[in-house]
């Protein structure tokens, strides 16, 4: 690791390290932003190596241009103090080039050298692996009925708070060379920063502590400060001061999203009185403090009594379920509707508020989907104009044949406001460029003539399909318009129409489309060290594990079913008796569960089993699942369970 990190730089990645830059970001205080770069790339290029060698040396003063404006964004529309701003450094171009090379070989490591339980920053990793995983552990503590510590932490400014020495110390701990470790500190100790309010800089301060909000460094080396809490929770763990609330073989989980963090451990204050400690000792070593006070204290399954004097250790009050993390409740029984009004008005919020056609503020992800999918809505619906505020002119089809756009091409060329609508355009004109073309000026007098025949009204204008029936327009008609016609897929009809738990039924589909985790399965996807089968020196497919392997042959001998030599599917396997073709498939999903059960106890609890006892447990699960079949079916449904039984006895 230590010499990829740090080797010499080479004129490919400096380059990329400029051109990924968005060429309409904010210069820095030198006032020469990546659009400078990217677009004169070839005549600086040279003095741009040269300060990268300096660099890479240790030749080069980086007090000349380690430096950047802070500049506040409010957080709210009606931001009236210091903490409802938010701090973004717009660091000098060259600075921002140099960290960005350095974050890109740090992300080469960086999955190596953090747990798997912190998503933030991190490529594959996702903010939902966070939120499902801590709705799941908090289902199984409540049902089991665990008592259970569930801890929010609240970092008090915690990019802002990291300590130098401490990181360093760090960085060398975890395997970084001296290189890296005197580029991290003489990238940190030479920053300056000026606060820039009205588009005046204050003066120059010198940085002594935290990490650059805005720097493409940033994240990854706070994510690996961070890492050292994963750490001694663990060690925490060992030592038994911590316990895990369900399994005690296992470390206390440690869930973390940069810094939201959320603990689980057993509640009991001996714990308590431990977490309170680790907690304190990370603060001192690392500088990110916690704020106890607005950390957040949650019980499952302790009683009142010993909940306050857990909470009274950890200096935080005791809260209680839905509680918000991530953006979302979190509850270990089922939440209510009301648990997410905040997040729906968060979003009716952003699309009520919002002006989509302001272009003073880049677009958000959700606007930029809509925009995406404008084409496509217009190619597929035509609209009856009312009013025309809610159709463009140009490209909506608001008369017969094409848009005005391809119709009038010509003339199109010519306009300066494409995204008008049919009111605008009504009662303000065509906004052109002048010296129109003569095709230009007969298409004008044309589409003017289609306006003034189009009357305008009160009332909304009406989009529908356009199909020659025109309906209303329904996502479920765009849905079957856009999607492709397959022929009926016989196989999954028979697995989706049992009447059987809907495990079984997806488990059936699983099987029958071979996406089950067989071994030969899981050896291809390089998840298992070996594809051989657990019982016998073959191949573990699908076919082997259902037909071919002795516990699965023998169970269909015994059956009585002959299972043919080439491909096949399962709902092909001709029924021994006289009973409807449903209730067969049936028995058969039953008998390829039973296979699988037998197979996975062999797996992972070295038990054995044989085919007389694989069709007893079919036979049970049948009697259990009786009631899902119609009174008229259940007696076809017990002549396959006296089957099966006969079949064991013959065995």
């Amino acid at each position: 690791m230590a010499s990829s990190l740090s080797a010499p730089f080479t004129a490919e990645e400096v380059k990329n390290a400029f051109l990924s830059m968005n060429k309409l970001s904010s210069p820095g205080p030198d006032g020469f932003g990546p659009g400078f770069f990217s677009t004169f790339w070839d005549a600086v290029s040279p003095d741009i190596l040269g300060v990268f060698s300096s660099f890479f040396d240790g030749s080069i003063d980086l007090t000349r241009i380690n430096r950047a404006f802070l500049v506040l964004l409010p957080k709210t529309d009606s931001a009236n103090h210091p903490s409802l701003f938010r701090p973004i450094s717009l660091q000098n171009c060259i600075m921002k080039a140099i960290t960005k090379v350095l974050t890109t070989r740090l992300q080469k490591a960086i999955h190596s050298l953090v747990d798997a339980d912190q998503t933030g920053f991190l490529s594959g990793r996702r903010i939902s692996e966070n939120i499902v995983y801590a709705a799941d552990l908090l289902r199984v503590c409540h049902a089991r009925k665990k008592p259970t510590i569930v801890f929010k932490i609240d970092f008090r400014k915690a990019f802002d708070s990291v300590n130098w020495t401490s990181l360093l110390a760090i960085l060398r701990a975890r395997g970084f060379d001296d290189k890296w470790c005197l580029w991290m500190e003489r990238i940190l100790s030479t920053g300056h920063t000026a606060v820039l309010l009205n588009g005046v800089p204050g003066d120059w301060i010198r940085c002594k502590n935290g990490l650059r909000q805005g720097d493409p460094l940033s994240p990854y080396l706070f994510i690996i400060v961070a890492d050292v809490l994963q750490r001694l929770i663990r060690s925490a763990w060992t030592l038994g001061g911590l316990v895990h609330p369900v399994d005690h073989n296992s470390p206390c989980p440690v869930l973390q999203y940069a810094d939201d963090t959320l603990i689980l451990c057993r509640a009991d204050l001996p714990a308590a009185v431990c977490l309170k400690k680790v907690l304190s000792d990370f603060a001192d070593a690392t500088g990110l403090a916690i704020n106890f006070h607005k950390s957040c204290f949650v019980p499952i399954h302790v009683n009142a009594a010993a909940a306050s004097a857990i909470a009274l250790e950890l200096g935080c009050a005791v809260s209680s379920f839905p509680q918000p993390y991530l953006g979302l409740p979190l509850s270990p029984t089922k939440l209510p509707a009301s648990a997410f009004a905040p997040l729906i008005l968060s979003f009716d919020r952003r699309l009520s508020g919002r002006d989509l056609g302001d272009s003073s503020s880049s677009p958000s992800f959700l606007e930029r989907i809509v925009e995406e999918c404008l084409p496509l809505y217009r190619t597929i619906t035509k609209v009856t104009v009312v009013s025309g505020t809610a159709t463009s002119f140009w490209f909506d089809r608001w008369l017969p044949g094409e848009p005005l756009a391809k119709r009038f091409a010509a003339l199109f060329s010519h306009c300066t406001r494409p995204q008008a609508t049919v009111a605008a355009v009504a009662a303000l004109g065509i906004d052109l460029q002048p010296r129109l073309s003569s095709v230009a000026e007969g298409e004008l007098r044309l589409a003017l003539q289609l306006l003034h025949a189009t009357p305008l009204r009160e009332g909304p204008d009406l989009r529908s399909m356009d199909t020659p029936a025109a309906p209303p327009f329904s996502t479920r008609a765009a849905y079957r318009l856009l999607s492709p016609v397959h022929p009926r897929d016989v196989s999954a009809c028979c697995s989706w129409a049992l009447r059987l738990p809907t495990k079984l039924r997806i488990f059936a589909y699983l099987a029958d489309i071979d996406r089950l985790s067989t071994r030969a399965n899981l050896f291809y996807k390089s998840c298992a060290p070996s594809d051989v089968c657990a019982a016998c020196p073959q191949v573990e497919t699908r076919r082997h594990l259902f037909f071919d392997c002795c516990l699965p042959s023998e169970t269909w001998r015994c059956l009585g079913v002959r299972i043919p030599a080439g491909a096949f599917s399962v709902w092909d396997l001709p029924a021994p008796l006289p009973i409807p073709t449903s209730l067969w498939h049936a028995g058969l999903a039953s008998v390829l569960w039973g296979l699988w059960k037998a197979r996975n106890d062999l797996v992972f609890n070295s038990h054995s089993t044989t085919s007389a006892l694989v069709l007893r447990k079919v036979c049970d699960d049948l009697a259990l699942w009786r009631w899902r079949y119609r009174i008229e079916d259940r007696g076809h449904l017990d002549q396959l369970r006296v089957f099966f039984i006969s079949c064991i006895r013959v065995g």
